[in-house]
This record gives structure tokens, C-alpha cells and sequence, in this order.
């Protein structure tokens, strides 16, 4: 299996026996998780990577330690390719961060699904991770039916608080589960680090509660984010019910609350028909029957990102799973030097901005006619050049893989030159293809051809 979260990747070293499962732990032969004991095993090896093999379920395991600490982070990565977790308990009292996975720092998180998780401690309390650190990234993970408890505040139901820079959460959510502590509690983060920047793109909290035991200590509570200073909001959504708050509202708000906001929010909203929810200008509120409209989402993809479900109770936009969208879009092959082809470029727009490098392979029959790899990927296009060796006639299969941070996309074509007869007069080149979209669980072949504007034709 390819854990396919990078390009190229330095692997650390991995403890010996340090699992009692399937893999090495690297990137190219993750540790394989099926049981909750193997899932606790991560602390055994915090750098190391793993896939996630059937669904879990730790309602017989007793209390899980959390994975990772501010002396020990987790750095490697889990694909939980889209099982789910279910009915596991952390319970932690002090300074201890409360979440599946205690601290992290440049860790990566892919389609996960926790479902009837509780989760309790003092403060930093999250679903998945309770300190979220330093360009660690979650996408795809998802919460539902649980209850996130903190004695103290930065509790969220799926991040407790997001530190350091460069974190991302990306398509990712929190459904039906309740938040209940004293200050900086939000629907998905409960605070974001006000001294740098960290994004929260294509993601949403909904139908849980947010609350505190009194409601003189309902402070900085958001329904998505708590509070969040340098936090940017893109394409996402609350509809969280909130407790009791008081009159002052004490910074609180439907999107984002807390008491200064340098960041930015982007097309993202809030139900405001719903519980006491407060309004303090960050977001744009809409009543539940506008938030039921697609119309009423500016800028939203809702071909390959957001769905409403067709049926059912739930009316809100849902996500689609992470391998239906694309991270280019609209890849476009064209041909210079028509009789014997030595350059294609690809142009694309980039529908991913955290793209890593990409990897070219060009083979006739088993004979590699061009190979190019590149850590960086130019927006705007890529010039394959060298081509020189291509065939008068006949086809040339060319694989192009492109890296970004959580998958890698593959996409397949040939390159076909027929040279039947000579032409004199006007060239002229055509490209066929069909549809471009590239999804990382697809190859899509690309047929490259030409045809000439014939002024006369001399048969060889």
C-alpha cells in the first residue's frame, strides 16, 4: 500500500517492535491498525505512519492515553481511510492535553471518522487532537455524536486549540457533538494561536451545543472557533445550538467568537434561527431556511466539495468524501515542434495551493524516453521538453505524478505521432481529451493528436 500523504520525505528512524501489527511504519509500508490496542500503540513510535485497515471500536478498552505530549509530539501520520472510531474514552485531569492525539507538530491526518467518542481534562481539550501544532494538518476527519468536556477552556470538538503556524483544517467537521467547558469553546476549534497564522478551509460544526454549567462563564465561544485572532475562515459554516450566555454575550459569536480578529472569513456563515445564538459581525448570518439553499453559498463547490443530501432530516451542506475532488483542475496538453515532438506543456489552474512537486515518466514500450522530477510545482504549467526520442509513428505512454500534502495524484496518457504521409502547407494541431478532473484514486487517459490544413499530399 502507498500511504500517500507526501513527495519526498525524509523518514525517521522507527522503534523496533515498537508495533504489534503489520508495516515498518514509513510512509511506503505504514503500520496496519485494526484494533484499539494497535491505535494505542502509536505512542510507541510518534514519527512513524499508519493506515487505519476496519472500523474500531474501544468501547471495551478502558481509558485511552492520549497520543502524544508537549515533551514527546506526535510528528508522523494516520490515514484512517474513512473507518471509524468508535466509543473511545480519554479522561485526563491537570495540564495534560485531552484528545485521541495529545500534542502534534508537523503531523498529518487524513479520513478519520470518530463517532460516539468522550472526551475529557482541564483545558486544551479536543476530539482528534488537543494541541494542533506548527503545520500539523487535518483533512477529512470528522466527529460525530460525542461529547468534548473541559474544566477549564480552548476545548473544541474536533481541535482543542490550534498552535504555531501553518496549521490547516480542510474539509473536516464536527456533527452532534457538545461542547461544555468555560471560555474559548468552539463547535470545531476551541482557540487559535493569535500569534500566527492558521487556516480553516471547506469545513464546519453543526447540530451540537455549546455551552457552560453557568452562564456567567460562557467566554469567547464560537460555533466553529472559540476564539481565534489570526484565524483564516474559508467556505465554512456553524449551526451550533449555544447555551445560556448572559447579556454582555461575553465575546461571543455564531461563526468566531473572542474579543480582537486580525484574520479573514470568506464566504462562511452561521445559522442564526438557532438557540441562543449570538452575533458579534464575524460571519454572515443566515436564517435555517437560507441555510438550506445552495443560492445563498457564494463561491461554494458544490460539484466537487459540498452536497445536499437528498434525503433525510439533514439539510445542511455535507461534505463529500476526500477522494472526490480534484487538486488540478482543467489540465490542458498542447504540442510544440509538430513533425517530431520534443515539447508538451501542461497548464492547469491549481485548485490546491499546498502542492509539493511533481514526477514525469515517459516510456516506449519498456524503453523510459523521459524522466523528470521536480520538489516545486510552477503555477501555470509544465514544460516537458527532451522528447526527441519519441517514435515517427507509434504511441508513448507518459505518467504524470503530482505530490501536494496529503495525496498523491496520478494521471496517465499516451502520446501518439503518425507521420502516414508528408504535408506542405499550414500545420495545424489538435488536442483531444475528455473530462481533466483529477481525483487521487483516478488515471485519466489523454490522447495527444494533430491534423495539417492539406494544400497537397505526397503518399510515402
Amino acid at each position: 500500500m502507498i500511504f500517500g500523504f507526501v513527495f519526498l520525505l525524509l523518514i525517521s528512524s522507527v522503534s523496533v517492535n515498537a508495533f504489534s501489527g503489520i508495516g515498518d511504519g514509513t510512509i511506503s509500508n505504514p503500520y496496519q491498525i485494526t484494533t484499539c490496542t494497535q491505535l494505542q500503540e502509536i505512542n510507541n513510535a510518534k514519527n512513524s505512519y499508519y493506515i487505519i485497515e476496519n472500523n474500531i471500536n474501544c468501547s471495551s478498552f478502558g481509558l485511552f492515553t492520549p497520543i502524544g505530549d508537549s515533551n514527546n509530539l506526535f510528528r508522523g501520520g494516520v490515514d484512517g481511510q474513512n473507518y471509524n472510531i468508535t466509543n473511545i474514552t480519554v479522561s485526563v485531569t491537570g495540564y495534560v492535553p485531552a484528545g485521541i492525539f495529545g500534542s502534534t507538530s508537523g503531523a498529518i491526518f487524513k479520513n478519520i471518522y470518530i463517532v460516539g467518542a468522550h472526551i475529557s481534562g482541564y483545558e486544551d481539550v479536543g476530539g482528534l487532537v488537543s494541541v494542533m501544532g506548527y503545520g500539523t494538518i487535518i483533512e477529512n476527519c470528522h466527529i460525530t455524536s460525542s461529547t468534548i468536556n473541559g474544566t477549564g477552556s480552548m476545548v473544541g470538538g474536533l481541535v482543542g486549540i490550534m498552535w504555531g503556524g501553518n496549521n490547516i483544517i480542510n474539509h473536516s467537521s464536527a456533527i452532534s457533538t457538545d461542547i461544555n467547558t468555560n471560555g474559548r469553546m468552539g463547535g470545531l476549534v476551541g482557540y487559535v494561536d493569535f500569534n500566527y497564522v492558521n487556516d480553516i478551509i471547506n469545513s464546519f460544526a453543526s447540530l451540537g451545543t455549546i455551552y457552560a454549567t453557568n452562564a456567567a462563564d460562557m467566554d469567547s465561544c464560537g460555533g466553529l472557533v472559540g476564539d481565534g485572532e489570526k484565524v483564516n475562515i474559508t467556505n465554512s459554516y456553524a449551526a451550533m445550538n449555544f447555551g445560556p450566555i448572559g447579556a454582555s454575550q461575553h465575546y461571543c459569536g455564531g461563526l468566531i467568537g473572542g474579543y480582537n480578529f486580525w484574520g479573514s472569513i470568506s464566504s462562511s456563515y452561521y445559522d442564526s434561527s438557532l438557540l441562543n445564538v449570538p452575533n458579534n459581525g464575524r460571519g454572515t448570518p443566515k436564517t435555517t431556511t437560507e441555510m438550506e439553499s445552495l443560492s445563498n453559498f457564494t463561491n461554494w463547490d458544490f460539484t466537487h466539495i459540498w452536497y445536499f443530501a437528498s434525503s433525510g432530516t439533514y439539510h445542511y451542506p455535507l461534505l463529500y468524501l476526500d477522494t472526490t475532488f480534484p487538486t488540478i483542475n482543467k489540465l490542458s496538453p498542447t504540442i510544440s515542434n509538430f513533425y517530431n515532438i520534443s515539447t508538451i506543456n501542461f497548464s492547469y489552474e491549481l485548485y490546491d495551493k499546498n502542492l509539493f512537486g511533481y514526477n514525469l515518466t515517459c516510456y516506449n514500450g519498456a524503453t523510459k524516453e523521459y524522466s523528470y522530477q521536480n520538489t516545486s510545482l510552477p503555477y501555470g504549467g509544465i514544460n516537458i521538453t527532451n522528447l526527441v526520442n519519441l517514435p515517427t509513428i507509434g504511441k508513448t505512454n507518459c505518467t504524470l505524478q503530482v505530490a501536494d500534502d496529503h495525496t498523491k495524484n496520478k494521471i496517465n496518457f499516451d502520446v501518439t505521432q503518425k507521420k502516414e504521409f508528408l504535408f506542405f502547407g499550414d500545420e495545424e494541431l489538435s488536442i483531444n481529451h475528455g473530462d481533466l478532473k483529477i481525483k487521487p484514486t483516478s488515471t485519466i487517459p489523454i490522447q495527444l493528436s494533430y491534423k495539417e490544413k492539406e494544400d497537397r499530399i505526397i503518399p510515402t
